[in-house]
């Protein structure tokens, strides 16, 4: 479901359940000077700041010697219409003496898809979910990582009825993922993983258990060794991984 609302804002998800997707619009603003982004496949208008009302401007496009078919100069506005990628790249405007008025680099992309996320637990404490993007955008992505405890104790339903609420944690040296730490075996999260970008959101509700979705790292240093004096024997020992919490 798409909405024009203004607003922040297939999934297989291993052994947890997905419940629902929704994109929503969201404004300009990702601090970058001088660009203005734009949504493939439809029309796209350039604003020249600087120019006097009523005033004739002329619009070139860098490295082009005519602007894309189509375009049109409406109250000194550039309406580039049905835009494709092909039409990003930067705009300028000027004035009768060709004199600089105004300059702006089109992006061009579409708005995100609903993406592609897994969760796993290595232990009984911490669970990690990953994500890929399900359509490239080509626009910068960013993503919100939340969860929701749903399980809840009397205690904790008195001073909380909607649940305990915190970020799932991003770690920038493993991008398109995040991690719930101490989380508890017998409670269930929902998470909610959103991407963003210039031209709106989309996000994934996940129900997740710790007990459906734990699955322990392989143990480590194995050590198979002959027993004396019983050939038909070996004698096999190892440690818990290093991802196990330390009893």
């Amino acid at each position: 479901m798409r909405s024009p609302i203004p607003g922040l804002g297939r999934v297989m998800v291993f052994l947890a359940a997905a419940l629902a997707s929704v994109s929503l619009a969201v404004p300009e603003g990702w601090g970058e000077e001088g660009v203005q982004y734009g949504q493939v496949g439809t029309d796209v208008t350039l604003s020249c700041t600087g120019a006097h009302a009523g005033s004739p401007v002329q619009w070139r496009r860098a490295g082009a010697a005519a602007l894309p078919e189509g375009s049109a100069i409406q109250q000194g506005s550039l309406v580039l219409p049905r835009a494709s990628l092909a039409t990003a790249g930067t705009y300028s405007c000027h004035d009768e003496d060709s004199g600089l008025l105004h300059a702006v680099s089109l992006r061009l992309g579409y708005l995100p898809g609903v993406p592609f996320v897994s969760c796993r637990a290595s232990d009984y404490e911490n669970f990690s979910c990953s994500w890929t993007s399900s359509v490239e955008t080509f626009l910068p992505t960013r993503y919100i990582t939340t969860y929701r405890k749903k399980s809840l104790t009397g205690e904790e339903k008195r001073r909380n009825k909607n649940g305990h609420v915190g970020p799932c944690l991003q770690d920038l040296s493993r991008p398109g993922t995040c991690t719930v730490h101490g989380s508890e075996f017998w409670s269930s999260y929902r998470l909610n993983i959103t991407e963003v970008n210039p031209l709106g959101s989309s996000f994934r509700l996940l129900d997740v258990t710790m007990q459906a979705i734990i699955k322990p790292d392989p143990p480590e240093g194995l050590v198979v060794e002959p027993i004396p004096l019983a050939p038909r024997r070996l004698h096999v020992s190892w440690k818990y991984p290093s991802s196990w919490p330390k009893e």
